[in-house]
């Protein structure tokens, strides 16, 4: 089996479920590039850039978004009918946090999404309680104000593996993905019913 469908089988593969859209090494490894760091960002001048090696890159300039629309900010991903923060997201929180205090000017989207199981209704709703779940850590743990996140959801219409059976391939798809906004993109409004088994998350 080649489960992630990057012509290395799982048997040989020390990542068999390697994120999509990205190359993969011998061993089946995708090259995720690193989140950006507090250490990234310096001062350049008068302003601030992101320095990387011996590159130095201005997100803002030229009128622009430029290279910020490049950069790769990380997804969490949540365990079965649930929206609560797993322990590993909040290092990935603070990354998408660090970069939004360095730049203010940033809108970052925050887009839920969930697997294939329970209905359309359901998931709407749980993919919105994810992506407010993760708003709302980075508002409070942060200090960052809420206009400057617009909240979409996806439910189960937009998975990473779009024909998921295994644990391992619903967990891929049950997440959130940040980036940033366009010029005029809105959050879309509130779904109707529940969504989740955390009670005293819900929005």
């Amino acid at each position: 089996m080649d489960s992630d469908g990057d012509e290395v089988p799982d048997h040989l593969d020390k990542e068999p479920f390697s994120p999509p859209g990205y190359k993969v090494d011998e061993d089946g490894v995708a090259a995720v590039p690193k989140p950006i760091t507090p250490e990234d960002v310096k001062v350049v001048g008068d302003n601030e850039r992101l320095v990387i090696g011996d590159e130095t890159f201005d997100p803002l300039g030229g009128g622009g978004k430029g290279m910020l629309n490049d950069w790769y900010l990380p997804m969490i991903h949540f365990d079965l009918d649930k929206y609560k923060l797993r322990p590993e997201s909040y290092e990935q929180l603070r990354h998408i946090a660090r970069v939004m205090q360095a730049y203010p000017d940033l809108k970052v989207v925050v887009h839920g999404h969930t697997d294939v199981r329970a209905s359309d209704e359901y998931n709407d709703r749980l993919s919105y309680n994810r992506a407010m779940t993760a708003i709302d850590y980075i508002v409070n743990q942060y200090e960052i104000d809420r206009s400057r996140f617009i909240a979409k959801f996806n439910g189960e219409a937009s998975n990473l593996i779009p024909s998921a059976a295994g644990e391992q391939e619903h967990f891929m798809n049950r997440r959130v993905e940040f980036y940033i906004a366009e010029d005029g993109e809105t959050e879309g409004a509130k779904p109707e019913g529940d969504g989740g088994r955390n009670r005293n998350w819900k929005y």
